[in-house]
Formats: structure tokens, C-alpha cells, sequence
């Protein structure tokens, strides 16, 4: 019996994701945002307290009819709570012919208002960026709008700083193992 109930419950579920994504998709077609649609998937999986990560992201490219350059992130992921990850990432770039520039910062914080699992996890995201136009980190679709952002110089890039703040709430769902 009880059996029967979870596969109900479970069927149930799944039409309500899929009709969920669907009127997604429709509102995102009609939405008139900044942005043109993308999915990006996010982890509700936070850093454990008391433990500092630090990564490297570099990225080395050869642009065709730009300089080439070398880019580099660091990142500081640190768990506070076990509800709360803070990440702050430092940002630069070396480009050939010109020079060596500290390009910006991130700070990101996953807060999570449930501490146990659920069928479906929440994680409230929100990330600042201080980053200027000679970034290069490509951590993420926004910001970039197309190889013309790589032959600016350093000294145009820098000239331009954008700020923005983003929140996020994060759903996800940890089936099968």
C-alpha cells in the first residue's frame, strides 16, 4: 500500500516539474529581459564548515586577429555555518603587447534555510561582481557579448567597471544516489 502511494506521489511530481519547465520555457520566451535565455544548473551541496577550498581558473588564449593573453581567478570558497558558503573570487589578466591588470573581484554567498535534505533543496544564492571590461575570466554567459570584447586594451577595458548584484534561488533534487 504504501508503496503504491510513493509511486503516485512520485508520478504526481514529475508532471508537476515537467508542466513547471514547460511554463518556463514559455515565460522566458515572452520575458523581455537584458539577457536572452540559458540555463545554467547550480548544486545545493555547500562547503563544510570551518574548510577553505582554494581553486586556480586560468584560461591561456590565442584570439584570432587579437593579442594573445593569460587569464587568471583564484578562488576562496570558505563554509561559515553549515548553512551558510561564502566564495570570493580575485580576477586578472596578462595580455601580450600590452600589459598585466587586476580585472575585478566576485563574492558570492549560498545560504541554505533547510538543513536537512528534502525531496527538493533550496539554497538562496546572491553573488556581487566588481569587474571591469578587460576581464577575461568567462566564469559565466553574461557580460560577454561576443569576441569583440577581446580586442579592447587593457587601458580601454579598465576604463569601464560593471557592478551587479544577483540573486538566485537554487531547486534541486538528489535522486538515485
Amino acid at each position: 500500500m504504501c508503496e503504491k502511494v510513493l509511486v503516485r506521489l512520485l508520478q504526481t511530481s514529475c508532471k508537476l516539474v515537467i508542466v513547471s519547465a514547460l511554463m518556463t520555457g514559455i515565460w522566458a520566451e515572452r520575458a523581455q529581459g537584458q539577457e536572452p535565455p540559458y540555463f545554467v544548473t547550480y548544486s545545493d551541496i555547500m562547503e563544510e564548515p570551518g574548510h577553505l577550498e582554494i581553486s586556480y581558473k586560468g584560461i591561456y588564449a590565442a584570439p584570432k586577429n587579437a593579442n594573445y593573453f593569460n587569464r587568471a581567478t583564484i578562488e576562496l570558497e570558505y563554509g561559515l555555518k553549515g548553512w551558510w558558503t561564502t566564495e570570493f573570487y580575485l580576477s586578472g589578466q596578462s595580455t601580450q603587447n600590452d600589459s598585466t591588470i587586476f580585472t575585478g573581484f566576485r563574492w558570492e554567498n549560498r545560504f541554505r534555510p533547510l538543513l536537512r535534505d528534502h525531496f527538493i533543496n533550496s539554497v538562496l544564492y546572491v553573488e556581487y561582481e566588481n569587474l571591469n571590461k578587460a576581464d577575461r575570466s568567462f566564469l559565466e554567459i553574461t557580460g560577454h557579448q561576443s569576441i569583440a570584447d577581446l580586442y579592447l586594451t587593457n587601458t580601454q577595458g579598465r576604463s569601464e567597471t560593471e557592478r551587479s548584484l544577483e540573486l538566485k534561488l537554487i531547486l534541486s533534487s538528489h535522486t538515485h544516489g
